[in-house]
């Protein structure tokens, strides 16, 4: 028995001699719910069974592996007192931080925001949208590619954020340029990496933040080699790549004119959302609300009148 953790890093000739490939997936729903009762009966642990909803852990797991899940349990042994021996749900919650906080620095990726739907105001045909992307098909249909445009500052970041929190996925924030590199053939790799990065994540949220500087319309660029049209084409087959897998795609731009056609077309990011500006007194109402959840105002403080005050126009971020 061989174990690698990339077969493609793998010399052909090494993994000829392996008769039998077998590929290990994530762990599903199932499978981290029986683990957790199983490692718990295994070490002797004692879970709170009246309060504690094993189903509804098994879901906030999204994107542990086995060891992942062991670790978990460790960690809330650790929190226990002296006199306790039940984990309860808040053992649980301090685990849970530490250990996706461990993981996203192995991985390299942002873990699970800490960003409520309260935080967002309004956008509530946006949210709609992305949360059908993200729920489980319908049959056999998926649409798991979103893509966000509007002007600066209306909340495209922050939208996404919210659904990964409230959906409990993996986050996984991807700014166009970073992925870019000196190197002939880095820049291709870095998206493939990606991805890859998704698929060990999965359920999970790949964010592209300004999407055209990314994807921009091949044959009109004019750097040496044509690596803009290669990075293109390379993020082409990534999402071509995950018809069968829980990762869903998000995009935000400004400028979807200058996005490359074939990102349009159905089944890649055939579903965009517009964003915009706060026009009436009752959307910008509803964004100073959000703004405010977490601020203690007078009471002479009359968010209703400010909002009638404000000048058309403002985005989210004014």
């Amino acid at each position: 028995i061989g174990l690698c953790e990339a077969r493609a890093k793998l010399h052909p000739k090494s993994a000829s001699l392996c008769l039998h490939h077998i590929k290990l997936e994530s762990p599903s729903h199932d499978d981290r719910r029986l683990r957790l009762k199983w490692i718990a009966a295994k070490t002797g642990l004692t879970l709170d069974s009246s309060n504690l909803d094993l189903t509804k852990w098994a879901k906030l797991t999204s994107g542990l592996s086995f060891a992942d899940i062991g670790y978990l349990l460790e960690f809330a042994a650790d929190e226990l007192d002296e006199e306790e021996d039940v984990i309860h749900d808040a053992h649980l919650e301090t685990a849970l931080t530490s250990v996706q906080k461990a993981r996203s620095d192995s991985l390299g990726m942002a873990s699970i925001p800490n960003v409520k739907w309260e935080d967002v105001g309004g956008l509530q045909e946006a949210k709609d949208e992305i949360l059908e992307a993200v729920s489980s098909p319908v049959g056999g249909l998926r649409r798991s590619r979103v893509l966000l445009y509007g002007p600066p500052g209306v909340g495209k970041t922050l939208l996404a954020k919210a659904v990964a929190t409230e959906t409990s996925h993996n986050f996984l924030s991807v700014k166009g340029p970073e992925l870019l590199n000196m190197y002939v053939g880095q820049s291709e790799e870095n998206v493939r990496a990606v991805f890859r990065r998704a698929r060990e994540a999965q359920p999970c949220i790949v964010f592209f933040d300004e999407l055209d500087s990314l994807a921009p319309a091949r044959g009109q660029s004019g750097d040496s080699g044509g690596v803009m049209d290669r990075v293109v084409s390379s993020l082409l087959t990534q999402l071509d790549s995950l018809d069968s897998s829980e990762v869903t795609v998000l995009g935000a731009t400004n400028r979807p004119d200058l996005v490359d056609a074939a990102l349009m077309r159905p089944g890649r990011f055939d579903r965009s959302v517009y964003l915009g500006v706060s026009r009436d007194p009752a959307s910008k109402l509803v964004i100073l609300r959000a703004l405010t959840r977490k601020m203690a105002l007078a009471a002479s403080c009359d968010l209703e009148d400010i909002s009638h005050r404000l000048p058309p126009g403002l985005t989210g971020a004014d």
